[in-house]
């Protein structure tokens, strides 16, 4: 919990650290390796990249993999290559993360693991092939990603399904909608996204992706004020969560759709 607090926080690096090695030595003592892994992977290195660090970021990741592969830890890699993938979409090498997408996916189905971001990371999977223009690939990872959206582990007795795996899995139907010109189905689940976000707020967190989606749609759909907008929206969300510097996405976005207007 303290170390959840100074992650969260994202202003006192010297707490991050200590608690997180408090974290991995109690996991070790009483052998719970998912949780020293995440600890590392989903709370140390995140917060690197939350802070724009993503050198250091992926000098960390490789210890975490040099780590797992030494003790053949496969929870340890499940985390090792979620955390790669977002590390390599933040420097915007597309192909690289894809494949680190790819090797979390098959680790996860060969040894049956409980992975509780195996949606999210289909439903990454699938971004990647939207904007590749590859709609069969896409929409097969969609299918994935709402299916196991449905179940977040793979064990007999599963939880109940996290809130935001389901938006998740929607907000990625727009853009497939978006990019393949089904506006009217891609205004449609937009709808139902929003209407989700004004019913739980367990899912403001996620309000940045939301609004990347909107400018993503209203950019396809040639509706470039609102685009500029939703863009705008998204920047304040980043920097209310302190994780402005995670993304350059929208300042590329913002440039794009100038450009479409005619204003380069």
């Amino acid at each position: 919990t303290r170390l959840d607090y100074y992650y969260y926080q994202a202003n006192n690096e010297d707490s991050i650290i200590f608690y997180t090695n408090k974290v991995k030595q109690f996991a070790k003592e009483i052998q719970q390796s998912k949780y020293y892994y995440f600890a590392w992977a989903n709370r140390l290195i995140l917060y690197y990249l939350k802070t724009g660090r993503s050198n250091i970021a992926l000098y960390e990741a490789e210890k975490v993999l040099k780590e797992a592969q030494a003790e053949d830890n496969k929870t340890g890699l499940m985390y090792c290559y979620n955390i790669m993938s977002q590390i390599y979409t933040i420097k915007n090498f597309d192909v690289m993360a894809s494949e680190w997408r790819v090797k979390e996916i098959e680790l996860t189905e060969k040894y049956k693991l409980e992975n509780y971001n195996i949606s999210n990371t289909y439903a990454q999977l699938a971004n990647y092939y939207i904007t590749h223009h590859q709609p069969e690939p896409a929409l097969e990872a969609l299918e994935k990603a709402v299916k196991t959206a449905n179940s977040a582990s793979h064990k007999k007795k599963k939880p109940p399904t996290p809130p935001s795996h389901k938006i998740l899995a929607k907000l990625t139907y727009v853009e497939y909608y978006s990019e393949f010109k089904d506006f009217s189905a891609a205004e449609k689940m937009l709808k139902e996204c929003r209407e989700l976000f004004d019913q739980d707020k367990r899912l403001d967190s996620l309000k940045k992706r939301f609004y990347r989606t909107e400018a993503f749609y209203y950019q396809r759909s040639k509706q470039f004020v609102k685009a500029l907008e939703a863009v705008e929206k998204q920047k304040a969300e980043e920097q209310r969560l302190n994780e402005y510097a995670m993304s350059s996405g929208q300042y590329r976005l913002k440039g794009e759709i100038y450009r479409q207007m005619g204003r380069p």
